[in-house]
């Protein structure tokens, strides 16, 4: 049994506005699973189809072997979700709103206790967990969302944007907590429009742009199979004598607006680019390249296709 299959799936909300065109993709085993792209591409609906708050125009999902459509209150049992514009109810605080959350889903007043302290904690928000909801900062409040789903043990975890505010410190809280999640057999889905994000603690990313599935794998194999090349060198204000010495290297340039050469390289010619940089006085960087680039390349080959 997959966790998750989509074929061919079709969300048209009017006539010239189609947020999902024909996805179609397969989640096999547990893991962390993050859904990335721009604002728009279509993330939210296609999490909200496969939690079931939204019915597809056409095509098939199913989520742990349940028709999304068909069997839907099936599917609710064994999930728990993070909706992206939800928010914490103002007059009550972290551990009561944790609390009565796990008690609708039919938790017992201890448990939901015992579980709702624990998963403040982990996040790092005991310190607030008897302050009203109202008192709390933005991500502070993001989190307590967060708590409420982690707390629940669900065999399925949907997350929509669950990072989004928080600050650098806040966002590694949650990643460690969804990670302690995944080692313990479950599985969580997860959207971002930050791929730099989605690098950094996903299993298998799914890379999806104006409604439609790019390329999907982990973030390592993406990087090898679409560009063949590991470094991005950006150099400010090349010479004329500098572009006729590196044009023979292999390397992909790039010129940006703003006068700045970026230039993709490989392992084996980084190291004569850079001694080629060095005896013209050049100034410029080097980083490894991520799934941003892997992103822009898979958009400008779609557009191009």
């Amino acid at each position: 049994m997959s966790i998750i299959e989509v074929y061919e799936l079709v969300k048209i909300y009017r006539p010239n506005v189609v947020a999902l065109n024909k996805v179609t993709f397969n989640i096999p085993k547990k893991g962390l699973y993050i859904v990335a792209g721009p604002n728009g591409a279509g993330k939210t609906t296609l999490l909200r189809i496969l939690y079931t708050a939204l019915l597809p125009t056409s095509g098939e999902a199913r989520v742990l072997d349940y028709d999304v459509v068909k069997e839907a209150k099936e599917i609710r049992k064994r999930i728990a979700v993070v909706p992206q514009d939800a928010r914490p109810e103002p007059y009550l605080t972290p551990q009561e709103f944790v609390e009565l959350y796990l008690m609708a889903r039919g938790f017992s007043r201890s448990d939901a206790i015992r579980q709702a302290r624990s998963a403040l904690e982990v996040l790092g928000l005991e310190h607030v967990r008897n302050r009203l909801c109202l008192t709390l900062s933005g991500g502070e409040k993001q989190r307590v969302l967060v708590a409420a789903a982690l707390a629940t043990n669900a065999e399925l975890l949907f997350l929509d944007e669950p990072t989004s505010g928080l600050d650098p410190l806040a966002r590694r809280r949650v990643h460690e907590a969804l990670r302690e999640l995944v080692k313990g057999g479950h599985t969580i889905i997860v959207t971002t429009h930050l791929l730099n994000e989605a690098e950094e603690v996903a299993d298998v990313v799914l890379l999806i742009n104006r409604g439609r599935v790019l390329a999907m794998g982990k973030p390592d194999e993406l990087k090898l199979s679409i560009l063949r090349y590991q470094y991005r060198v950006t150099v400010r204000e090349p010479c004329t004598s500098l572009m006729n010495e590196i044009k023979y290297l292999d390397i992909n340039i790039v010129r940006r607006g703003d006068g700045d050469l970026v230039i993709y390289v490989n392992q084996e010619e980084l190291r004569k680019l850079i001694d080629v940089l060095t005896v013209y006085g050049s100034s410029f960087t080097v980083e490894k390249i991520g799934l941003d680039d892997v992103f822009r390349e898979v958009v400008t080959n779609d557009r191009n296709a």
